[in-house]
């Protein structure tokens, strides 16, 4: 078992160099990139593990996924993880004449991210952004994806080690809310897993998060979406996101 994982790794290290020679590298989907970053992810784990258990107590393992793609990916990471899996609600906040160029974004719970320095170079105005704030949190409260049970989110990730998980990150603008959500409620230790994000948007994760960890993670000027990252990168169904949610419980 051991062999086989580190030759996953090894392989990932060669995907790498040949990533800095300009070689377009692609993940098969977001299924299949979720199985190779669950294997990246368990020497993280192994460490935060030994870190937080000094004292004798036991951590769980929580992974949670940002529907919709993430929550596959994320559920391909828990199963090979064998972790529990969640979903944790996230919107993406979106400049005003270019809806693929995320500016923020805020997570179930009301906590926002904005991206000061895109927002600043687009001058967006501050009556666009709250007008995208207010119309994306009322996008959000009404989604399925959401923890029925009051408090059982915070049973969940108190004193745990956490592994958030997406299915890429362009700006981390998801990711950074998500992570500073999940801190308010004192897990033990957070990990970040991205398939796939440029080294801007991963130095920027990496201030919130105890670490993160990427299975490709081309230079910004070779970068222009994620979907460029992916063999198959469809668009997830609410049914596709319930399926993965419902599976192994």
């Amino acid at each position: 078992m051991v062999i086989v994982e580190e030759l996953i790794v090894r392989t990932i290290r060669l995907l790498e160099v040949l990533l800095e020679r300009r070689v377009q590298l692609k993940l098969k989907n977001r299924s299949s990139a979720g199985k190779i970053l669950g294997e990246l992810l368990k020497k993280e784990i192994d460490l935060a593990i030994t870190l937080c258990e000094s004292n004798g107590v036991k951590k769980e393992i929580i992974v949670l996924g940002v529907p919709r793609g993430g929550v596959i990916t994320a559920r391909a990471v828990a199963t090979k993880l064998s972790a529990k899996f969640l979903p944790i609600n996230s919107i993406r906040l979106l400049a005003q004449y270019n809806k693929e160029l995320t500016i923020g974004a805020v997570v179930e719970g009301g906590e926002v991210y904005i991206n000061q320095e895109i927002v600043e170079a687009l001058n967006v105005s501050q009556e666009y952004l709250e007008t995208e704030k207010r119309s994306k949190t009322k996008e959000l409260n009404l989604a399925k994806y959401r923890f029925s049970i009051p408090g059982s989110f915070r049973r969940n990730i108190t004193d745990n080690i956490v592994v958030l998980i997406d299915d890429g990150a362009a700006t981390g603008a998801t990711l950074i809310a998500a992570t500073r959500y999940v801190r308010k409620f004192d897990p033990a230790h957070i990990l970040v897993g991205i398939p796939v994000a440029p080294r801007a948007a991963i130095n920027s994760i990496k201030v919130e998060a105890e670490n993160v960890v990427s299975v490709l993670t081309p230079e910004d000027r070779s970068f222009s979406s994620v979907e460029q990252y992916y063999v198959d990168f469809r668009t997830v169904s609410d049914k596709e996101v319930e399926n993965a949610m419902n599976e192994g419980s």
